[in-house]
């Protein structure tokens, strides 16, 4: 138990992470932002920030569903 957050997923527009990446973004906004992936999991896209941390998104249509940040599992 910490205060801290670890992981955050983002579901819905009201909220984004840098470069205004939020639910219903096109994939075109997230190309234009981090680029292309490193890696493609299951239907996700995966942004590495690290060895075993960093960025998932989840599309549908592509536009964003799910974006989650922090470890990666």
């Amino acid at each position: 138990g910490g205060s801290e957050v670890r992981k955050i997923t983002l579901s819905s527009a009201g909220h984004s992470l840098h470069g205004e990446l939020q639910a219903g973004a096109d994939k075109r906004r997230v190309l234009a932002v981090l680029g292309h992936p490193n890696d493609l999991a299951g239907g996700a896209e995966i942004y590495r920030a690290g060895k075993s941390s960093g960025i998932k998104i989840v599309y549908e249509n592509y536009k964003i569903k799910t974006i989650t940040a922090g470890p990666l599992d």
